[in-house]
């Protein structure tokens, strides 16, 4: 039996999460009718409804330094001989057809791939066809019996799908590899938090094709429940009294930093020996919280009672973990203030009944609370700061 390392396993799972990920791209790529196949004949397979196209799609995901695709690679000639057979059994009709090979890695730029994904015309397809024989020539290994059989296809046959093979890598212009792409296609706002609905997509995808394969059905998606799924997540954000931006959209300048780094909150997490990089991760927290608590005010949708009402949860569950902390025997008074601090900075508070998405929203509403004084870290805060 062979034994598969956790390193082969993690680029196993990397590489079926990745053709989901392709997969969600689609649906959002798609109009409607359009739907998505996993492992349906192919790594994925797009059919579109309007133009009647049907996209073969073969996706290799690497977190190794090796690269897909290469001239003489078992992943370029098996996906040759499999798409080959498919137009000489007559499933696949060749002029409504596309193949596209797609990888998370930067192709080389001399590799076969790009001159078989850029061959066009009556010449190029030639010297395409050309150097595919020349490259299959050179090799003498395990791999020979599959070239031969790439080769043994009639010309005019291997020239009609290099006519028809497109290659993405993560150096394409219009990468259609990362989820910004889907972001776009759905037209996600700034002020939506993107990052929780493309989760949601994703679960909802892995959901679908586990159900289909556990009822031993294959894996097919639909665009038009993709869509509504979308609609229903964007709605439920909509709606909310608020919305948290999202750490990109909240930077922190050096200046601020700066500014902050004599506020009680800071000394309260030198008193329990802090380093300088989380004394700063906590001032970007205070500073983002404190900056959305201003943007919900002046949107009038949180009140002054939310807020008493969020901080007195927070002061709770502060004093829960507190207490006990504090009477550990055996720790020195930092390490229990430090404990202290970690275990309740790993949360996230609801606000007006609405649990919050964002880390710092809860994280940043500690420190301004432990700014004024009305709770600490280390078990002798109150003797130290008041």
């Amino acid at each position: 039996m062979v034994k598969t390392s956790s390193h082969d396993a993690q680029g196993q799972m990397l590489g079926y999460l990745f053709q989901i990920e392709r997969a969600l791209f689609w649906l959002s790529e798609l109009k409607a009718g359009g739907i998505v196949g996993v492992e349906c004949g192919d790594d994925l397979v797009i059919k579109e409804n309007v133009s009647g196209y049907t996209t073969f799609e073969q996706d290799k995901s690497s977190i190794s330094t090796k690269i897909p695709y290469s001239d003489l690679s078992s992943d370029l000639w098996k996906t040759l001989g499999i798409w080959l057979d498919k137009l000489n059994d007559d499933s696949v009709e060749i002029n409504s057809s596309y193949f596209i090979m797609v990888t998370n890695k930067k192709i080389p730029a001399g590799r076969l791939v790009w001159k078989l994904s850029k061959a066009e015309s009556d010449d190029e397809l030639e010297d395409a066809l050309k150097t595919l024989k020349s490259t299959g020539a050179k090799h003498k290994g395990k791999l020979k019996s599959t070239i031969t059989h790439v080769l043994s296809f009639k010309d005019d046959t291997i020239k009609s799908l290099i006519k028809r093979i497109k290659v993405f890598d993560n150096s394409c212009s219009n990468n259609p590899v990362f989820k910004e792409g889907i972001k776009q296609n759905m037209k996600i706002g700034k002020d939506i938090p993107f990052q929780n609905i493309y989760e949601s997509y994703l679960g909802w995808t892995f959901s679908k094709v586990t159900e289909s394969w556990n009822k031993k059905e294959q894996a097919w998606l639909d665009v038009d429940s993709f869509i509504s799924l979308s609609n229903h997540l964007i709605q439920q954000y909509s709606t909310r009294p608020f919305i948290e931006k999202t750490i990109e959209n909240l930077p922190i300048t050096e200046k601020q930093i700066n500014k902050h780094k004599k506020e009680n909150f800071v000394r309260q997490l030198e008193e329990i020996d802090l380093s300088e990089e989380e004394k700063i991760e906590a001032i970007n927290d205070y500073l983002r919280a404190s900056s959305e608590k201003t943007r919900y005010a002046k949107e009038a949708n949180v009140t002054l009672i939310d807020w008493r009402q969020f901080e007195n949860d927070l002061e709770e569950r502060w004093s829960a973990i507190f207490r006990p902390n504090s009477r550990l025997s055996g720790n020195s008074n930092v390490d229990k203030g430090y404990k202290t601090y970690y275990e309740t900075m790993n949360h996230k508070e609801k606000l007006c009944g609405i649990q919050t998405e964002q880390y710092y929203t809860t994280k940043g509403a500690y420190h301004r609370l432990a700014n004024k004084i009305k709770l600490g870290w280390h078990p002798l805060w109150k003797n130290l700061f008041t």
